[in-house]
């Protein structure tokens, strides 16, 4: 599929996307996510993309964060009440042993 071109002074579609993983988290959903952010606007989409403060997590990617802004899409952040995020931000956690895993399951 073929870039849409957008003349001067034409309006460009606008899209939201709400997602809770958004870098600078790292991993396959978060990708999957930022990868249509970074992609979208060569399309003829602007793009704004809705999601949380990033708090504790085991993987951190700052090289998406880095390639959604040179994209161009505006981040909006906002506070959540996940306890991941009580006083330890942006910090790598351990992923769960796959045992310890199967025991919450």
């Amino acid at each position: 599929m073929k870039p849409r071109t957008v003349m001067s002074g034409e309006r460009r579609p606008h899209v939201v996307l709400v997602a809770y993983y958004f870098p600078p988290l790292g991993g396959s959903g978060v990708q999957r996510v930022a990868k249509w952010v970074k992609y979208l606007p060569e399309f003829g989409w602007d793009v704004t993309v809705l999601t949380v403060e990033p708090g504790a997590y085991f993987a951190f990617d700052e090289t998406l964060l880095d390639e959604v802004r040179e994209a161009g899409a505006r981040i909006i952040r906002t506070r959540t009440l996940d306890p991941t995020r009580a006083g330890r931000k942006h910090r790598a956690v351990g992923a769960l042993s796959e045992r310890k895993r199967r025991l919450l399951t």
